[in-house]
């Protein structure tokens, strides 16, 4: 969702052009069906559309979660875009990032170094990344406001209601 937002918002600028690849192409709907043949050709498919794709742009904005996921999309991404030299920002969207730096810590730091800017939605992660030496800009998620009525109330009684964990990595000011 955030992508498409932001996609939305750098479209509305006169001199930016904008797209989006999609991580998990679909193509041949009845190989689809086929758990691992599924991931082989959504992968080949993805490589193809970021090779014809990228050198078209100034700037690669590529979004990532942890673990394997990053293995499969944000890092041919920067590779290919460094191949044609483009500047990248890594927009990783997990909070997950202890575990994914404990299990992948071989792999990920010299991927993340390929990256010319790093970009994140918490203060909790750009923490994180200052831990394992990187530097991390929190810009955090936005909400388009027209989408919600104002209404006024006499009393006020609020109802809060949370779509993450609870987690320790969430950092929640009442948990100590």
């Amino acid at each position: 969702m955030q992508a498409a937002r932001l996609l939305e918002k750098l479209n509305q600028e006169p001199h930016i052009q904008a797209d989006i690849q999609s991580i998990g192409p679909v193509f041949f709907p009845k190989l689809q069906k086929i758990k691992y043949l599924r991931t082989v050709l959504s992968g080949v498919k993805y490589l193809y559309d970021i090779i014809a794709k990228i050198p078209r742009y100034d700037v690669i904005h590529i979004c990532s979660a942890a673990h394997f996921s990053f293995l499969l999309t944000p890092t041919p991404a920067v590779l290919v875009a460094k191949v044609f030299g483009k500047k990248t920002i890594l927009n990783y969207r997990s909070g997950q990032v202890k575990r994914h730096f404990a299990n992948w810590h071989r792999t990920l730091k010299p991927t993340f170094r390929l990256f010319d800017k790093i970009v994140v939605p918490s203060g909790y992660l750009v923490d994180m990344f200052a831990e394992y030496g990187f530097e991390a800009q929190s810009i955090y998620n936005f909400v388009n406001v027209d989408r919600f009525k104002f209404r006024n109330r006499e009393k006020l009684r609020p109802v809060f209601f949370s779509n993450r964990l609870l987690e320790e990595l969430y950092k929640q000011p009442w948990r100590k």
